[in-house]
């Protein structure tokens, strides 16, 4: 979650941070189905290990741990003429978090 709308030039700066910090970042689709004429919902899991630092964000200048994470999330894409307009993501933070090493387990 980066918690703030993006869009655009911003998304894609996002995307490149997250994929030169985890490599190896898949996203398994669980499931979806369609909520209405022009929304989907969709449960999916993200894997991945984190081998390299994070060029910008929360966790830029953190060294990588090298642990890997499961974590199951769920969302909803809403588009219109054919283009998405609205792409809503949840997942738990505090799991990728503890399990990436940078919060410790209890």
């Amino acid at each position: 979650s980066v918690g703030r709308p993006l869009s655009g030039a911003a998304f894609a700066g996002w995307l490149d941070g997250l994929f030169a910090a985890i490599p190896d970042f898949t996203v398994e689709i669980v499931s979806a189905e369609a909520v209405g004429d022009q929304r989907i919902a969709e449960q999916w899991v993200i894997k991945g290990t984190w081998t390299k630092p994070f060029p910008v964000g929360r966790l830029a200048g953190v060294q990588p741990t090298g642990k890997s994470f499961t974590v199951p999330g769920a969302g909803f894409l809403e588009w219109k003429d054919g283009k998405i307009v609205s792409s809503t993501q949840y997942f738990d933070q505090m799991a990728f978090l503890t399990q990436i090493g940078v919060i410790a387990q209890k």
